[in-house]
């Protein structure tokens, strides 16, 4: 007949447990945390080359509104996409079980790394530039030239598309970000993309460790 006895209480070998998993769990996650980056990446990027925003100053009326000569597209959806990053929290275990984890953060808040993009300005013909991509994501509904609209056009502007006209003359104005595609610091086409795509994004870290 064989006996045991336990030299340590039940909550000292739950701790003993909980800490040796709890290493094993902050491997894992230091392991795959690039390829967990990689898979999201993408996501990131079709979310936001697919929302309307980004369609529309391609060839739509954003590129008319605010006079682009380019597309500016490309370059803002690469800065958001670089801007990911991956914090490991150092997994711990004791006796009330293992904290720890992964934290995903995309686009700073201070949004300074599309603001100083070199398309966040658009030169304008005559002299200067406007700060169209600030007006896009900050300015909301609210009127930003008040004695000038906008009248549209074939060959119209430098965009081709449409100019400024006094608001006398303007058949839509003042002039302000038109309303399907306004925001403001915490709901703009970059926060929206990245809502419709959290569920996708949440279930690839997920996945990844099957």
């Amino acid at each position: 007949m064989v006996s045991l006895k336990l030299v340590e209480s039940n909550r000292a070998i739950i701790a003993k447990i909980y800490i040796a998993l709890a290493k094993e769990v902050d491997g894992e996650f230091r392991k795959r945390s690039g390829a967990i980056k990689n898979r999201i990446k993408p996501i990131v990027a079709n979310a936001l080359f697919g929302s309307p925003e980004i369609v529309s100053l391609q060839g739509g009326v954003l590129r008319f509104d605010f006079g682009l000569t380019g597309d500016p597209g490309p370059q803002i959806v690469n800065a958001v996409v670089e801007s990911l990053q991956i914090k490991i929290e150092k997994t711990r275990g004791n006796a009330n079980g293992i904290s720890g984890g992964i934290t995903l953060s995309v686009q700073p808040s201070d949004y300074s790394n599309l603001l100083t993009l070199p398309v966040a300005m658009q030169a304008l013909e005559i002299e200067g530039s406007i700060p169209w991509l600030e007006w896009l994501l900050f300015s909301g509904d609210s009127i930003i030239i008040a004695h000038y609209g906008v009248e549209y056009g074939a060959g119209l502007g430098q965009s081709g598309g449409a100019h400024m006209v006094r608001l006398k003359d303007a058949p839509f104005g003042p002039f302000k970000v038109n309303s399907a595609f306004s925001g403001t610091i915490d709901n703009n086409f970059i926060t929206r993309a990245m809502s419709r795509v959290s569920s996708e994004i949440k279930n690839t870290i997920i996945g990844a460790f099957k």
